[in-house]
């Protein structure tokens, strides 16, 4: 069998692995790794650690994020958002940055929330967050705070480009609550 390059990167950067591989690989050790949908493969460990994964999507990127409660799977969501446009392993935690997002329900919340993180990315301060907290979800009046701890992005002397992501977007955006489980699913388009 021939071996896999396993890596923890956004799918642009990581290879494929073939049909015949993932099925023997999956076959004689399906409890070590994750399939993503599209032929990638990672450990379990990386994955269930950092709490998301992308998903394929014809066109866009599904970003998948997963927690306890509502707080840490969007805590998680803002990491795989960053996640996927640079490197974290190359950022620093240099100062903090507080979001807010309003909607009139929690799927408008959580949009305006990531919108504004997606925003402050692409323009001034530019920043790219290692952490990310969610200081409160307000269920009557739609509002989520939140702050990142991070810095400001530099492609120049320190950080990467992953993958661009050019908007966030409403389809098929779901929210998942259980007892002790909240799944989180939004499609971004890159």
């Amino acid at each position: 069998m021939s071996s896999l390059l396993v890596d923890d990167s956004p799918l642009k950067k990581r290879s494929r692995a073939s049909d015949e591989e993932m099925t023997d690989t999956c076959t004689s050790s399906s409890a070590e790794v994750l399939s993503d949908g599209r032929g990638v493969i990672e450990p379990r460990e990386v994955v269930e650690r950092r709490r998301y994964e992308y998903l394929d999507h014809p066109a866009d990127i599904q970003l998948h994020s997963w927690g306890s409660n509502l707080q840490e799977a969007l805590s998680a969501l803002m990491m795989a958002m960053y996640g996927y446009m640079t490197d974290l392993s190359k950022v620093d935690e240099v100062y903090p940055y507080f979001i807010t997002g309003r909607g009139h329900d929690l799927h408008t919340a959580i949009f305006s929330f990531m919108e504004e993180a997606l925003c402050v990315f692409q323009s001034e301060p530019f920043f790219v967050a290692k952490r990310f907290e969610i200081l409160s979800i307000d269920m009557n009046s739609f509002v989520i705070e939140g702050v990142g701890y991070g810095e400001s992005f530099d492609l120049e002397t320190k950080h990467t480009q992953e993958g661009d992501i050019k908007a966030i977007t409403y389809s098929n955006m779901q929210v998942i609550e259980e007892k002790d489980k909240t799944d989180l699913f939004v499609i971004v388009d890159i």
